[in-house]
């Protein structure tokens, strides 16, 4: 396909006056960017031609703090961008919305839902970006030795997930049969990554053919750190293995269990929300800050690709209906709906979802490592609980 055919204008999206939502002409489904039907050397060119972002992208390099391993990548750029958030008397539209007036990069992936469409597109101020760069670089260990701390390379890209054309559609109030479309083409994008990518980027430390590391978050609401308000999930994709990833594996390597089955183990009955088929919905006996939530699947699936349609099914179930509760207990406490979202996949890890939402802030004892927590984990399991069984979703039962 080229640029033209992929970018996305070509979906022939058009701005309704009478609802302001997007939408798409039937005719133009048959020819929708799909990334299951191209090779991840067709993405990578792609997206390094992509003169949306040029001027606009990240150094190829970053730093590591010696005292805990975390990756620190210097990205001056992203202070340029759009803050929807920051004029605080008008509430955001979609005649205001960059995303509904196609100010976009172009998109690599497409997919119908009941109402308009997700899709995938690069961000246009990218953390990492897929430099041009030799394969005897790029393939060699994703921490390169650094004697002189000049920095060591990182490199892959960083691709947006808008949930829903339609402006005013995220997780909170999309049906269930479009939050499983969402969560599969996360999976698709994870598997073209993750299993093709051989010759650009290095092994992972796992022992199955994976190259590199994708991380998927979601920002919601402006202390989460959300610039726009048209929902949205961000991809990363690394040679670089983030903290918690490594996290993840020390855990399995000092245990010889992962961390998932830990907690299925381990975390007390009382502290668990729900379950939704074979997920639990729990919040974590050492809670840091108030409705810390995991979603936890009984999978042995360690990436979202390797889910079955039934344990897709269950975790988006658990997902939605968590992030329903949000909205409904966030204004009870007079706080602004306001939360971060990690899908924690990786090596010696099986898939598990974490919630943080915006509710205490960061002081100084917890910048040293010592956190201190206004509401105890027994409280917040009973209070989160009882919103939660008032939570029902379009779709089933």
């Amino acid at each position: 396909m080229t640029e033209t055919e992929l970018r996305f204008g070509y979906l022939n999206m058009v701005l309704y006056e009478s609802d302001m939502d997007m939408e798409l002409r039937a005719g133009d489904l048959a020819t929708r960017p799909d990334l299951s039907q191209h090779s991840f050397k067709s993405l990578l060119d792609f997206l390094v031609a992509d003169h949306h972002v040029k001027g606009r992208t990240s150094t190829d390099l970053c730093q590591l703090d010696p005292r805990d391993g975390s990756m620190i990548i210097y990205a001056e750029h992203r202070s340029l961008r759009r803050d929807e958030h920051a004029d605080t008397t008008t509430k955001p539209t979609p005649a205001t919305c960059p995303i509904c007036a196609n100010q976009l990069t172009n998109v690599v992936d497409f997919a119908a839902q009941s109402h308009g469409f997700t899709f995938i597109s690069q961000n246009m101020y990218p953390v990492l970006y897929p430099k041009n760069l030799a394969p005897e670089t790029t393939t060699k260990s994703a921490l390169m030795p650094d004697p002189g701390h000049q920095g060591r390379i990182a490199f892959g890209f960083h691709l947006l997930q808008w949930t829903s054309s339609l402006h005013d559609r995220d997780w909170h109030n999309i049906p269930l049969a479009d939050s499983m479309i969402t969560l599969q083409r996360l999976a698709i994008l994870e598997e073209k990554v993750l299993r093709h990518s051989g010759g650009y980027m290095p092994l992972s430390c796992e022992k199955n053919g994976i190259h590199g590391y994708v991380s998927i978050i979601k920002n919601y609401g402006p202390a989460a750190g959300a610039s726009l308000t048209h929902g949205h999930q961000q991809i990363a994709f690394s040679n670089i293995m983030p903290q918690r990833t490594f996290n993840n594996c020390r855990f399995f390597e000092r245990h010889k269990i992962t961390f998932n089955e830990y907690l299925w183990r381990e975390n007390p009955e009382h502290l668990t929300i729900a379950q939704e088929g074979n997920v639990k919905i729990i919040v974590p006996y050492f809670m840091r800050r108030p409705f810390n939530i995991i979603v936890l699947p009984d999978t042995n699936a360690q990436h979202l690709h390797q889910l079955t349609n039934k344990e897709v099914h269950d975790v988006a179930v658990a997902m939605q209906k968590v992030i329903k509760t949000l909205h409904l207990l966030m204004p009870e406490l007079g706080k602004e709906v306001s939360y971060n979202m990690a899908i924690h996949t990786g090596p010696d890890n099986r898939l598990y979802v974490e919630f943080f939402p915006v509710i205490q802030a960061i002081g100084g004892f917890e910048r040293i490592g010592l956190w201190i927590c206004q509401l105890s984990a027994d409280h917040a399991a009973a209070q989160f609980r009882e919103l939660y069984q008032e939570v029902t979703l379009d779709g089933i039962d």
